[in-house]
Protein backbone atom coordinates (compact mmCIF):
# COMPACT_ATOMS: atom_id res chain seq x y z
CA UNK A 1 0.00 0.00 0.00
CA UNK A 2 1.40 3.62 -1.00
CA UNK A 3 2.10 5.76 2.30
CA UNK A 4 -0.73 7.64 3.90
CA UNK A 5 -2.14 9.43 6.71
CA UNK A 6 -4.79 8.08 8.95
CA UNK A 7 -8.17 10.39 9.55
CA UNK A 8 -10.73 9.42 11.38
CA UNK A 9 -12.71 9.19 8.29
CA UNK A 10 -10.24 7.24 5.87
CA UNK A 11 -6.55 7.07 4.62
CA UNK A 12 -5.52 9.93 3.03
CA UNK A 13 -2.95 10.15 0.02
CA UNK A 14 0.00 12.41 -0.04
CA UNK A 15 -1.73 14.82 -2.80
CA UNK A 16 -5.46 14.95 -0.46
CA UNK A 17 -3.68 16.85 2.36
CA UNK A 18 -3.25 20.39 2.71
CA UNK A 19 -3.00 23.42 4.76
CA UNK A 20 -2.51 21.67 8.55
CA UNK A 21 -2.03 21.90 12.08
CA UNK A 22 -0.48 19.32 13.58
CA UNK A 23 -0.79 19.96 17.26
CA UNK A 24 -4.55 21.37 18.17
CA UNK A 25 -7.28 20.10 20.92
CA UNK A 26 -10.79 20.31 19.27
CA UNK A 27 -12.42 18.40 22.22
CA UNK A 28 -11.66 17.58 25.96
CA UNK A 29 -14.42 16.35 28.44
CA UNK A 30 -14.41 17.62 31.63
CA UNK A 31 -12.29 15.38 34.00
CA UNK A 32 -9.08 15.46 35.96
CA UNK A 33 -7.66 17.74 33.15
CA UNK A 34 -9.63 20.23 33.29
CA UNK A 35 -9.45 19.71 37.51
CA UNK A 36 -6.27 20.66 37.28
CA UNK A 37 -6.90 23.92 34.92
CA UNK A 38 -10.56 25.09 34.37
CA UNK A 39 -9.35 26.06 30.57
CA UNK A 40 -8.18 22.11 29.72
CA UNK A 41 -11.95 21.69 29.11
CA UNK A 42 -12.99 21.90 25.45
CA UNK A 43 -16.63 20.35 25.37
CA UNK A 44 -19.40 22.41 23.61
CA UNK A 45 -19.96 20.74 20.24
CA UNK A 46 -21.36 23.78 18.45
CA UNK A 47 -18.86 25.85 19.60
CA UNK A 48 -15.94 23.87 18.41
CA UNK A 49 -17.92 23.13 15.09
CA UNK A 50 -17.78 26.81 14.85
CA UNK A 51 -14.04 27.16 14.85
CA UNK A 52 -13.15 24.34 12.36
CA UNK A 53 -15.89 25.74 9.84
CA UNK A 54 -13.95 28.97 10.30
CA UNK A 55 -10.25 27.30 9.65
CA UNK A 56 -11.60 25.85 6.59
CA UNK A 57 -13.14 28.88 5.47
CA UNK A 58 -9.55 31.02 6.15
CA UNK A 59 -8.18 27.82 3.69
CA UNK A 60 -7.90 24.76 6.52
CA UNK A 61 -8.08 21.16 5.71
CA UNK A 62 -6.56 19.49 8.63
CA UNK A 63 -5.83 19.58 12.27
CA UNK A 64 -4.53 17.07 14.74
CA UNK A 65 -6.74 16.76 17.64
CA UNK A 66 -3.47 15.53 19.99
CA UNK A 67 -5.73 14.59 23.08
CA UNK A 68 -5.05 10.68 23.57
CA UNK A 69 -7.52 8.13 24.78
CA UNK A 70 -8.22 7.98 28.71
CA UNK A 71 -7.83 11.76 29.58
CA UNK A 72 -10.57 13.66 27.74
CA UNK A 73 -10.24 12.66 24.20
CA UNK A 74 -13.87 12.67 22.87
CA UNK A 75 -13.28 10.58 19.47
CA UNK A 76 -17.33 10.47 18.61
CA UNK A 77 -17.31 14.25 18.63
CA UNK A 78 -13.92 13.88 16.24
CA UNK A 79 -16.04 11.82 13.99
CA UNK A 80 -19.08 14.00 13.96
CA UNK A 81 -17.24 16.73 13.68
CA UNK A 82 -15.09 15.89 10.38
CA UNK A 83 -18.11 14.39 8.63
CA UNK A 84 -20.42 17.49 9.04
CA UNK A 85 -17.47 20.07 8.11
CA UNK A 86 -15.40 18.27 5.57
CA UNK A 87 -11.96 18.94 7.49
CA UNK A 88 -9.87 16.27 7.86
CA UNK A 89 -8.93 14.83 11.74
CA UNK A 90 -6.18 12.98 12.70
CA UNK A 91 -7.00 11.46 16.30
CA UNK A 92 -4.20 10.45 19.21
CA UNK A 93 -3.80 7.09 20.91
CA UNK A 94 -0.99 7.24 23.29
CA UNK A 95 -0.81 8.98 26.64
CA UNK A 96 -0.52 12.20 28.41
CA UNK A 97 1.23 13.81 31.31
CA UNK A 98 0.47 11.61 34.60
CA UNK A 99 -1.54 13.99 36.51
CA UNK A 100 -4.27 13.80 33.79
CA UNK A 101 -5.17 10.24 34.89
CA UNK A 102 -6.58 9.05 38.39
CA UNK A 103 -4.08 7.07 40.83
CA UNK A 104 -6.46 4.20 39.98
CA UNK A 105 -6.65 4.64 36.46
CA UNK A 106 -6.15 1.63 34.17
CA UNK A 107 -2.55 3.13 32.35
CA UNK A 108 -0.96 2.54 35.83
CA UNK A 109 -2.25 -1.00 36.10
CA UNK A 110 -2.13 -2.41 32.17
CA UNK A 111 2.10 -3.70 31.54
CA UNK A 112 3.58 -2.53 28.33
CA UNK A 113 2.18 -5.28 26.64
CA UNK A 114 -1.51 -4.66 27.25
CA UNK A 115 -0.24 -1.31 26.48
CA UNK A 116 0.74 -1.80 23.61
CA UNK A 117 -1.98 -4.02 22.57
CA UNK A 118 -3.99 -0.88 22.71
CA UNK A 119 -2.36 1.71 21.11
CA UNK A 120 -1.91 -0.79 18.06
CA UNK A 121 -5.64 -1.64 18.13
CA UNK A 122 -6.69 1.99 18.14
CA UNK A 123 -4.39 2.60 14.95
CA UNK A 124 -5.98 -0.87 12.93
CA UNK A 125 -9.13 -2.03 14.70
CA UNK A 126 -10.34 1.85 16.00
CA UNK A 127 -10.44 3.87 18.55
CA UNK A 128 -11.90 2.77 21.70
CA UNK A 129 -14.76 4.83 23.95
CA UNK A 130 -15.77 5.29 27.66
CA UNK A 131 -11.46 5.27 28.83
CA UNK A 132 -11.80 8.39 31.15
CA UNK A 133 -13.16 6.16 33.74
CA UNK A 134 -13.56 2.46 32.10
CA UNK A 135 -11.13 0.28 30.96
CA UNK A 136 -10.60 0.30 26.51
CA UNK A 137 -13.41 -2.25 25.67
CA UNK A 138 -15.53 -0.94 22.99
CA UNK A 139 -14.28 0.22 20.14
CA UNK A 140 -15.14 2.61 17.15
CA UNK A 141 -14.32 1.81 13.47
CA UNK A 142 -12.71 5.18 13.37
CA UNK A 143 -8.88 4.92 13.75
CA UNK A 144 -6.15 6.95 15.14
CA UNK A 145 -3.57 8.25 13.08
CA UNK A 146 -1.05 9.23 15.74
CA UNK A 147 0.57 8.29 18.92
CA UNK A 148 0.84 10.86 21.90
CA UNK A 149 3.16 10.42 24.50
CA UNK A 150 4.43 13.10 27.27
CA UNK A 151 7.19 13.34 29.11
CA UNK A 152 6.70 13.98 32.55
CA UNK A 153 9.02 17.39 34.59
CA UNK A 154 11.90 14.73 35.19
CA UNK A 155 11.60 13.08 31.67
CA UNK A 156 11.15 9.29 31.33
CA UNK A 157 11.14 7.99 34.85
CA UNK A 158 9.80 4.38 36.29
CA UNK A 159 6.01 5.40 36.15
CA UNK A 160 5.74 6.71 32.87
CA UNK A 161 8.51 4.18 31.25
CA UNK A 162 6.30 1.28 30.53
CA UNK A 163 4.03 4.13 28.61
CA UNK A 164 7.42 4.48 26.87
CA UNK A 165 7.87 1.64 25.99
CA UNK A 166 4.54 0.35 24.24
CA UNK A 167 4.36 3.52 22.25
CA UNK A 168 7.33 2.66 20.51
CA UNK A 169 6.27 -1.24 20.02
CA UNK A 170 3.19 0.25 18.66
CA UNK A 171 5.34 2.54 16.49
CA UNK A 172 7.18 -0.24 15.03
CA UNK A 173 4.11 -1.91 14.29
CA UNK A 174 1.63 0.47 13.04
CA UNK A 175 4.56 3.02 11.31
CA UNK A 176 2.41 5.79 13.18
CA UNK A 177 3.76 8.97 13.99
CA UNK A 178 4.98 9.84 17.63
CA UNK A 179 4.01 13.47 19.14
CA UNK A 180 6.26 14.02 22.23
CA UNK A 181 5.04 16.73 24.44
CA UNK A 182 7.94 18.09 26.07
CA UNK A 183 8.73 19.87 29.88
CA UNK A 184 10.94 22.37 30.76
CA UNK A 185 14.04 21.50 31.99
CA UNK A 186 14.14 17.70 30.55
CA UNK A 187 16.93 17.01 28.13
CA UNK A 188 15.34 16.69 24.46
CA UNK A 189 18.30 14.31 23.40
CA UNK A 190 17.16 11.70 26.33
CA UNK A 191 13.79 11.21 24.49
CA UNK A 192 15.22 11.17 21.17
CA UNK A 193 17.45 8.10 21.96
CA UNK A 194 15.33 6.27 24.04
CA UNK A 195 13.37 5.75 20.87
CA UNK A 196 16.28 5.44 18.43
CA UNK A 197 17.56 2.35 20.67
CA UNK A 198 14.13 0.92 20.29
CA UNK A 199 14.53 1.22 16.45
CA UNK A 200 11.99 3.98 15.99
CA UNK A 201 13.04 6.22 12.93
CA UNK A 202 13.66 9.94 14.34
CA UNK A 203 12.07 11.09 11.24
CA UNK A 204 8.67 9.45 12.73
CA UNK A 205 9.10 11.67 16.01
CA UNK A 206 7.77 15.01 16.21
CA UNK A 207 9.02 16.91 19.11
CA UNK A 208 6.48 19.79 20.78
CA UNK A 209 6.93 22.77 22.81
CA UNK A 210 10.55 23.35 22.37
CA UNK A 211 9.59 27.09 21.66
CA UNK A 212 7.85 27.65 24.98
CA UNK A 213 10.45 25.28 26.87
CA UNK A 214 14.08 25.83 25.83
CA UNK A 215 15.17 28.54 24.06
CA UNK A 216 18.74 28.16 22.83
CA UNK A 217 19.14 28.16 19.55
CA UNK A 218 22.07 26.05 19.37
CA UNK A 219 20.06 23.43 20.99
CA UNK A 220 16.90 23.51 18.73
CA UNK A 221 19.31 23.15 15.91
CA UNK A 222 21.23 20.55 17.12
CA UNK A 223 17.62 18.68 18.16
CA UNK A 224 16.73 19.19 14.49
CA UNK A 225 20.01 17.86 13.08
CA UNK A 226 19.15 14.43 14.77
CA UNK A 227 16.32 14.09 11.85
CA UNK A 228 12.60 14.48 14.07
CA UNK A 229 10.61 17.13 13.22
CA UNK A 230 10.12 20.00 15.62
CA UNK A 231 6.76 21.38 16.10
CA UNK A 232 6.59 25.23 16.91
CA UNK A 233 3.51 25.92 18.97
CA UNK A 234 3.97 28.41 21.18
CA UNK A 235 2.48 31.51 18.30
CA UNK A 236 -0.22 33.94 19.91
CA UNK A 237 0.80 32.51 23.18
CA UNK A 238 1.51 35.87 24.63
CA UNK A 239 2.08 34.98 28.19
CA UNK A 240 5.16 33.02 26.89
CA UNK A 241 6.12 35.27 24.61
CA UNK A 242 5.13 37.87 21.52
CA UNK A 243 4.93 36.71 18.10
CA UNK A 244 8.21 38.24 17.24
CA UNK A 245 10.55 36.27 19.19
CA UNK A 246 8.71 33.22 18.00
CA UNK A 247 9.12 34.81 14.10
CA UNK A 248 12.91 34.82 14.87
CA UNK A 249 12.99 31.17 16.06
CA UNK A 250 11.56 30.35 12.95
CA UNK A 251 13.42 32.56 10.84
CA UNK A 252 16.46 30.94 12.46
CA UNK A 253 16.00 27.75 12.01
CA UNK A 254 15.10 28.26 8.32
CA UNK A 255 18.20 29.91 7.65
CA UNK A 256 20.12 27.05 9.62
CA UNK A 257 18.55 24.58 6.56
CA UNK A 258 15.93 23.36 9.00
CA UNK A 259 12.71 24.17 6.55
CA UNK A 260 11.76 20.90 6.00
CA UNK A 261 11.41 19.56 9.59
CA UNK A 262 9.20 22.52 11.13
CA UNK A 263 5.74 22.27 11.95
CA UNK A 264 3.65 25.00 13.31
CA UNK A 265 -0.03 24.73 15.38
CA UNK A 266 -1.29 26.52 18.38
CA UNK A 267 -1.97 23.75 20.51
CA UNK A 268 -5.33 25.59 21.75
CA UNK A 269 -7.24 25.49 24.54
CA UNK A 270 -10.41 26.95 25.85
CA UNK A 271 -8.59 30.03 27.19
CA UNK A 272 -7.49 30.87 23.16
CA UNK A 273 -10.35 29.59 21.45
CA UNK A 274 -12.18 32.46 20.03
CA UNK A 275 -15.78 31.01 20.04
CA UNK A 276 -15.47 29.87 24.13
CA UNK A 277 -14.63 33.23 24.66
CA UNK A 278 -10.96 32.74 24.25
CA UNK A 279 -7.80 35.06 22.86
CA UNK A 280 -7.09 34.14 19.65
CA UNK A 281 -8.56 31.03 17.51
CA UNK A 282 -7.74 28.05 15.43
CA UNK A 283 -7.33 30.51 12.48
CA UNK A 284 -5.14 32.55 13.88
CA UNK A 285 -2.13 31.23 11.70
CA UNK A 286 -4.18 31.44 8.61
CA UNK A 287 -4.98 35.25 9.52
CA UNK A 288 -2.43 36.77 11.31
CA UNK A 289 1.07 34.65 12.22
CA UNK A 290 1.41 34.04 8.34
CA UNK A 291 0.45 37.38 6.98
CA UNK A 292 3.45 38.73 9.93
CA UNK A 293 5.75 36.08 8.82
CA UNK A 294 5.31 37.16 5.20
CA UNK A 295 5.71 41.18 6.07
CA UNK A 296 8.81 40.05 7.89
CA UNK A 297 10.05 38.44 4.32
CA UNK A 298 9.05 34.68 4.49
CA UNK A 299 8.13 33.62 0.79
CA UNK A 300 4.94 32.06 0.31
CA UNK A 301 7.09 28.77 -0.93
CA UNK A 302 8.59 28.76 2.62
CA UNK A 303 4.76 29.22 3.81
CA UNK A 304 3.82 26.22 1.77
CA UNK A 305 6.20 24.38 3.23
CA UNK A 306 5.79 24.89 6.58
CA UNK A 307 2.34 24.56 6.69
CA UNK A 308 1.81 21.99 3.71
CA UNK A 309 4.67 19.89 2.68
CA UNK A 310 5.87 19.51 6.27
CA UNK A 311 2.74 17.96 7.71
CA UNK A 312 2.54 15.69 4.88
CA UNK A 313 5.95 14.21 5.88
CA UNK A 314 5.44 13.91 9.36
CA UNK A 315 2.09 12.45 9.15
CA UNK A 316 2.85 9.72 7.06
CA UNK A 317 2.15 6.38 7.59
CA UNK A 318 4.37 3.73 5.36
CA UNK A 319 7.17 6.65 4.75
CA UNK A 320 10.83 5.82 4.01
CA UNK A 321 12.24 5.49 7.23
CA UNK A 322 15.52 8.36 8.28
CA UNK A 323 17.59 7.09 11.51
CA UNK A 324 20.60 9.67 12.11
CA UNK A 325 22.54 9.17 15.62
CA UNK A 326 22.66 11.82 17.63
CA UNK A 327 26.51 13.62 16.97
Amino acid sequence: MKPYVQTVLNKKSVSEIGFSQCHEHLFIAAGKPSSLNKFLQINDYNLTKIEVEEFKKNGGTLLVDAQPLGCGRMEENLVRLSKQTGVDIVASTGFHRLDFYEDNHWIFKFDETELADIFISEAQDGMFVGTDQADPKIQLTARAGMIKTAVSPNGIEFRNEKMFRASAEAQRQTGLPIMIHMEKGVDPFQVIQYFEERSVPLNALIICHLDRTHHDYYLHKEILATGVFVEYDTIGRFKYHDDTTEALLIENMIEAGFVRQILLSLDTTQERLGTYGGSIGLSYLLKKFLPYLKERGCPDSTIDILTVENPKQALLIGKEIERKARK
